[in-house]
């Protein structure tokens, strides 16, 4: 399936419980306040019409997201807060995260500019970089 129609057939069924209920309000105006049926029916036409009126503004909204918010993370430069061998603590931003060294690499003091190589989980996989990086 095309990704345009992807987000379109999610759109629709996000939509679906919405006229549901509209044409649920529909029969009851018929039922109950002696609503024409067709002024009933066109009532629920016009909800319908009206979420694909809407669809060309919300449909970034039904797209599906790059990944995990993780994923983000891939790239960026961190530093040790405690000694890595293999694994420990390293600090993004305000934040500490659980991190492990990439193959190859023994252990790291305190304090080392790392960068992330990929995201395991709750885990950051690191591997050192030079300080003129």
């Amino acid at each position: 399936m095309r990704p345009g129609v992807r987000v379109l057939a999610r759109y629709v069924l996000f939509q679906t419980p919405g006229w549901f209920l509209a044409a649920l309000a529909a029969g009851a105006a018929v039922r109950w306040f002696e609503v024409a049926p067709r002024w009933a029916w066109l009532g629920f036409a016009a909800w319908v019409a009206k979420d694909f009126v809407l669809y060309p503004f919300v449909r970034v909204a039904y797209a599906p997201g790059p990944g995990s918010p993780g994923d983000a993370l891939v790239g960026t430069r961190v530093r040790a807060d405690e000694m890595l061998a293999p694994e420990g603590w390293v600090r993004v931003g305000a934040e500490l995260w659980r991190a492990r060294l990439a193959a190859g690499h023994g252990s790291v003091p305190a304090g080392t500019p790392l960068r992330v190589e990929a995201v395991e989980g709750l885990t950051l996989r690191v591997a050192p970089i030079s300080e003129a990086e």
